[in-house]
């Protein structure tokens, strides 16, 4: 049996960059994720990777791709921004387990 599996890893201890508020979508570098909990900048909070939530007012229809400008989740693709889910149903997103896959990216490429 493997013994060197830390854990899981669905939820992550990282220190915010910036002021983060718990149900906040949050992304430092190619990892990102909602915050489960509160923290000012320089603090750490725990952060869940993947799953589905719900932000309003992003809208969408089943199957858009979601992608991230500047912390902010966006419905267009900018020409450096990574995707990080689908819209599953409207304001709500699967976020992407395999974070800074480009969904628009060919597969075997």
């Amino acid at each position: 049996m493997a013994t060197n599996k830390f854990k899981d890893a669905t939820r992550v201890t990282v220190t915010a960059k910036a002021d983060v508020k718990s149900g906040q979508f949050y992304s430092d570098g190619a990892l990102f994720g909602v915050a489960i909990t509160s923290a000012q900048s320089g603090e750490e909070f725990e952060l869940e990777l993947g799953g589905a939530w719900v932000f309003g007012g992003l809208g969408g229809s089943f199957g858009a791709v979601v992608y991230q400008q500047n912390g902010e989740l966006t419905l267009e693709r900018g020409a450096a921004d990574n995707a990080v889910g689908i819209i599953i149903q409207p304001d709500v997103v699967r976020l992407n387990d395999a974070f800074g896959i480009d969904a628009a990216a060919p597969v075997g490429d």
